[in-house]
Formats: C-alpha cells, structure tokens, sequence
C-alpha cells in the first residue's frame, strides 16, 4: 500500500517493477530480526514467482519486456537491505517504503534522513495513520 501511494505520485516509475519488489522484497526473509541476506535469499522464489504469473500468450515485445522488469525485481530484492542500493527510481521508491513501513514498530523508527525521496518524508503522517487505522 505505501508503495503504491509513492508510485501514484512517481509516474516516471514503472509500476510493474515497483508493484513486483515492494510485494516480493522480504520472501526471504526466515525472520524479523536483523539479516542483511535474505534480498539474495529471496531472489529465486521472486524468479520463480514471476515466471508463474507472465503469461506465455503475450507476443513476444511483451514478454521480452517481462524478462526486463523481472530481471529490474530481482536486482531491487538481492540488495534493498543494503544502504545506497537505491539507484534507480523504481529502486528509490520500494526501499523507501520498506523503509516506511518501520513505522509499524513505532512512529520514531523511521529516520527521515534514510530516505531517498522527499515525497516519502512529506509521506510519515500519512504512514503513521495509516498504521494506527489498520492496527499495524
């Protein structure tokens, strides 16, 4: 949901590369604690995920384009736990809403100066109503 709000506002990003990490970032993940590899953990499942749900009817300039976004996925899910990853703005706008969605942890774990976008600062109140309205 957040990366959604910061993409309804960045529409130079690509909505299926941003949609597809922010989804994907964390299925890696083998806890909530500190762990700097579960990007590169999670990297085959997102593979193998998006190579279920592209659909093999498309032409080929589709498909190709797929192989694009998904190559453009995995590259954001191996390193968005790393500072200075954020090259690119598809990869500026997911890490920063992983970075947002701290906020759920508490209004204060969430340092304005780790994000790459100033919209995403402008975002903090709405993330922390957001939280309080859905019970983070």
């Amino acid at each position: 949901m957040i990366a959604g709000k910061i993409l309804a506002e960045m529409p130079q990003a690509n909505p299926a590369v941003v949609m597809c990490a922010s989804t994907f970032h964390d299925v890696g993940r083998i806890n909530d604690g500190a762990d700097l590899l579960h990007g590169f953990r999670g990297v085959p499942r997102v593979l193998a995920i998006m190579d279920l749900i592209r659909n093999p009817d498309y032409p080929e300039p589709v498909t190709g384009a797929w192989d694009v976004v998904k190559g453009k996925v995995a590259n954001i899910v191996a390193n968005h736990c790393f500072p200075g990853f954020g090259i690119g703005l598809d990869a500026q706008v997911v890490g920063d809403a992983d970075k947002l969605d701290f906020v759920r942890m508490g209004p204060n774990k969430v340092d304005p100066s780790r994000l790459a976008l100033d919209l995403s600062r402008e975002l903090i109140p709405w993330v922390v109503e957001l939280i309080k309205d859905y019970g983070g």
